[in-house]
Protein backbone atom coordinates (compact mmCIF):
# COMPACT_ATOMS: atom_id res chain seq x y z
CA UNK A 1 0.00 0.00 0.00
CA UNK A 2 2.60 2.35 0.86
CA UNK A 3 4.85 1.42 -2.46
CA UNK A 4 1.36 2.27 -4.72
CA UNK A 5 1.09 5.70 -2.33
CA UNK A 6 4.59 6.37 -3.36
CA UNK A 7 3.78 5.43 -6.72
CA UNK A 8 0.97 7.74 -7.02
CA UNK A 9 2.35 10.53 -5.53
CA UNK A 10 5.48 10.61 -7.41
CA UNK A 11 3.64 10.07 -10.98
CA UNK A 12 1.28 13.02 -9.61
CA UNK A 13 4.29 15.22 -9.50
CA UNK A 14 5.65 14.00 -12.41
CA UNK A 15 2.13 14.95 -14.44
CA UNK A 16 2.25 17.98 -12.86
CA UNK A 17 5.53 19.22 -13.87
CA UNK A 18 5.29 18.09 -17.20
CA UNK A 19 1.86 19.96 -17.55
CA UNK A 20 3.27 23.02 -16.19
CA UNK A 21 6.32 22.65 -18.65
CA UNK A 22 4.01 21.93 -21.67
CA UNK A 23 1.68 25.10 -20.47
CA UNK A 24 4.80 27.77 -20.28
CA UNK A 25 6.03 26.18 -24.05
CA UNK A 26 2.41 27.30 -25.33
CA UNK A 27 2.67 30.25 -23.63
CA UNK A 28 5.73 31.25 -24.85
CA UNK A 29 4.97 30.24 -28.40
CA UNK A 30 2.08 32.56 -28.45
CA UNK A 31 3.72 35.48 -27.02
CA UNK A 32 6.46 35.06 -29.82
CA UNK A 33 3.50 34.37 -32.63
CA UNK A 34 1.66 37.56 -31.19
CA UNK A 35 5.04 39.47 -31.47
CA UNK A 36 6.00 38.32 -34.56
CA UNK A 37 1.95 39.07 -36.15
CA UNK A 38 2.47 42.93 -34.37
CA UNK A 39 5.93 42.77 -35.95
CA UNK A 40 4.54 41.75 -39.58
CA UNK A 41 1.64 44.69 -39.43
CA UNK A 42 3.67 47.26 -38.10
CA UNK A 43 6.02 49.49 -40.86
CA UNK A 44 9.14 50.87 -40.75
CA UNK A 45 9.65 54.76 -39.01
CA UNK A 46 12.08 56.53 -40.82
CA UNK A 47 13.35 59.72 -38.78
CA UNK A 48 16.72 62.13 -38.57
CA UNK A 49 18.21 62.19 -35.74
CA UNK A 50 19.45 65.55 -33.44
CA UNK A 51 22.75 64.57 -35.65
CA UNK A 52 21.17 64.71 -38.38
CA UNK A 53 21.26 61.37 -39.45
CA UNK A 54 18.80 59.18 -41.13
CA UNK A 55 17.63 56.62 -38.95
CA UNK A 56 15.21 53.93 -39.00
CA UNK A 57 12.98 52.01 -36.35
CA UNK A 58 11.44 48.55 -36.65
CA UNK A 59 10.10 45.64 -34.48
CA UNK A 60 12.46 42.43 -35.18
CA UNK A 61 10.35 39.34 -35.71
CA UNK A 62 12.03 36.07 -34.05
CA UNK A 63 11.75 32.85 -36.10
CA UNK A 64 12.77 29.52 -35.79
CA UNK A 65 15.64 27.79 -38.12
CA UNK A 66 12.75 26.09 -40.05
CA UNK A 67 10.87 29.11 -40.23
CA UNK A 68 13.56 31.37 -41.56
CA UNK A 69 13.98 28.33 -44.05
CA UNK A 70 10.75 28.52 -45.44
CA UNK A 71 10.49 32.66 -45.41
CA UNK A 72 13.69 33.48 -46.79
CA UNK A 73 15.04 30.82 -49.62
CA UNK A 74 17.23 33.25 -51.05
CA UNK A 75 19.20 34.66 -47.83
CA UNK A 76 19.57 31.14 -47.17
CA UNK A 77 21.93 30.75 -50.73
CA UNK A 78 23.29 34.26 -49.62
CA UNK A 79 24.38 32.33 -46.01
CA UNK A 80 25.80 29.05 -47.63
CA UNK A 81 27.59 30.90 -50.44
CA UNK A 82 29.28 32.66 -47.29
CA UNK A 83 30.15 29.14 -45.98
CA UNK A 84 27.62 29.45 -42.38
CA UNK A 85 25.51 27.06 -41.44
CA UNK A 86 21.88 28.20 -40.77
CA UNK A 87 22.04 26.19 -37.26
CA UNK A 88 25.04 28.80 -36.29
CA UNK A 89 23.45 32.07 -37.00
CA UNK A 90 22.16 34.09 -33.79
CA UNK A 91 20.47 36.53 -36.06
CA UNK A 92 19.76 38.37 -39.68
CA UNK A 93 19.79 41.81 -40.45
CA UNK A 94 19.14 43.41 -43.53
CA UNK A 95 19.69 46.99 -44.34
CA UNK A 96 19.03 48.96 -47.72
CA UNK A 97 20.38 52.68 -48.15
CA UNK A 98 19.91 55.21 -51.08
CA UNK A 99 23.15 57.30 -51.65
CA UNK A 100 21.63 60.20 -53.84
CA UNK A 101 24.25 63.65 -54.46
CA UNK A 102 22.93 66.52 -56.59
CA UNK A 103 26.04 68.71 -56.65
CA UNK A 104 28.01 71.05 -59.33
CA UNK A 105 31.42 71.25 -59.96
CA UNK A 106 33.99 73.09 -61.89
CA UNK A 107 35.56 72.16 -65.10
CA UNK A 108 39.06 72.80 -65.12
CA UNK A 109 40.84 72.61 -68.70
CA UNK A 110 44.02 70.09 -68.90
CA UNK A 111 46.00 69.37 -71.84
CA UNK A 112 47.20 65.44 -72.09
CA UNK A 113 49.35 64.73 -75.14
CA UNK A 114 47.57 66.85 -77.76
CA UNK A 115 44.09 65.98 -76.33
CA UNK A 116 42.08 68.83 -74.63
CA UNK A 117 40.79 66.96 -71.53
CA UNK A 118 38.47 69.24 -69.10
CA UNK A 119 38.33 67.72 -65.23
CA UNK A 120 36.17 67.84 -62.43
CA UNK A 121 36.52 66.76 -58.39
CA UNK A 122 34.24 67.42 -55.77
CA UNK A 123 34.17 66.17 -52.12
CA UNK A 124 32.92 66.29 -48.72
CA UNK A 125 33.60 64.16 -45.69
CA UNK A 126 31.37 61.58 -47.12
CA UNK A 127 32.05 61.68 -50.86
CA UNK A 128 34.42 62.11 -53.44
CA UNK A 129 32.82 62.42 -57.14
CA UNK A 130 35.77 63.10 -59.67
CA UNK A 131 36.46 62.74 -63.51
CA UNK A 132 37.65 63.74 -66.76
CA UNK A 133 35.44 65.06 -70.34
CA UNK A 134 37.09 63.94 -73.38
CA UNK A 135 35.81 64.72 -76.77
CA UNK A 136 32.22 63.27 -76.01
CA UNK A 137 33.11 60.85 -73.16
CA UNK A 138 33.00 61.06 -69.86
CA UNK A 139 35.20 59.15 -66.99
CA UNK A 140 33.61 59.03 -63.35
CA UNK A 141 34.81 58.11 -60.30
CA UNK A 142 32.66 57.88 -57.25
CA UNK A 143 33.82 57.06 -53.57
CA UNK A 144 31.33 57.23 -50.77
CA UNK A 145 31.88 56.09 -47.15
CA UNK A 146 29.20 55.11 -44.50
CA UNK A 147 28.63 53.87 -41.58
CA UNK A 148 25.58 52.33 -40.03
CA UNK A 149 24.96 51.77 -36.59
CA UNK A 150 22.62 48.93 -35.21
CA UNK A 151 20.84 49.08 -31.74
CA UNK A 152 18.93 46.28 -30.72
CA UNK A 153 16.50 47.15 -27.62
CA UNK A 154 14.07 45.55 -25.70
CA UNK A 155 10.25 47.18 -25.22
CA UNK A 156 9.75 46.35 -21.44
CA UNK A 157 5.97 45.42 -20.34
CA UNK A 158 4.50 47.80 -18.08
CA UNK A 159 1.49 47.94 -15.34
CA UNK A 160 0.61 51.17 -14.25
CA UNK A 161 4.82 52.72 -13.66
CA UNK A 162 6.12 49.09 -12.94
CA UNK A 163 8.78 47.64 -15.80
CA UNK A 164 9.44 43.84 -16.02
CA UNK A 165 10.02 41.56 -18.70
CA UNK A 166 10.29 41.72 -21.86
CA UNK A 167 7.11 42.66 -24.50
CA UNK A 168 9.24 43.01 -27.63
CA UNK A 169 12.17 43.78 -29.23
CA UNK A 170 13.17 47.04 -31.49
CA UNK A 171 15.69 47.61 -33.76
CA UNK A 172 17.04 50.93 -34.51
CA UNK A 173 19.82 51.65 -37.24
CA UNK A 174 21.43 55.48 -38.49
CA UNK A 175 23.63 56.11 -41.11
CA UNK A 176 26.21 58.68 -40.56
CA UNK A 177 26.66 60.00 -44.38
CA UNK A 178 24.12 62.68 -44.62
CA UNK A 179 23.74 61.64 -48.32
CA UNK A 180 22.08 58.67 -47.62
CA UNK A 181 19.16 57.73 -46.58
CA UNK A 182 18.19 54.30 -45.19
CA UNK A 183 14.88 52.59 -47.30
CA UNK A 184 14.52 49.46 -45.92
CA UNK A 185 15.86 47.43 -43.15
CA UNK A 186 14.64 44.02 -41.32
CA UNK A 187 16.05 42.10 -38.22
CA UNK A 188 15.29 38.69 -37.58
CA UNK A 189 16.02 36.57 -34.20
CA UNK A 190 16.85 33.17 -34.01
CA UNK A 191 14.71 31.46 -31.56
CA UNK A 192 16.48 28.44 -30.05
CA UNK A 193 13.62 27.06 -28.12
CA UNK A 194 13.21 23.34 -30.09
CA UNK A 195 10.21 23.54 -32.51
CA UNK A 196 7.75 21.05 -31.50
CA UNK A 197 7.00 17.89 -34.45
CA UNK A 198 3.68 18.44 -35.92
Amino acid sequence: MKRFILFMALYAIATTYLSWHSTRSLIYERRRHTNNISALNDSIQFYRTELDESAASCRVLELRIGELKRLNARGKERLRSMELRLRDIESHAVTAVETSIQRGAILRDTVILRDSVRSFLWRDDWVTIGGTIRGDSVTCNLHSIDTLRQTVSRIPRKIWFIRFGTKALQQQITSSNPHSQIVYTEYIKISRRRERRR
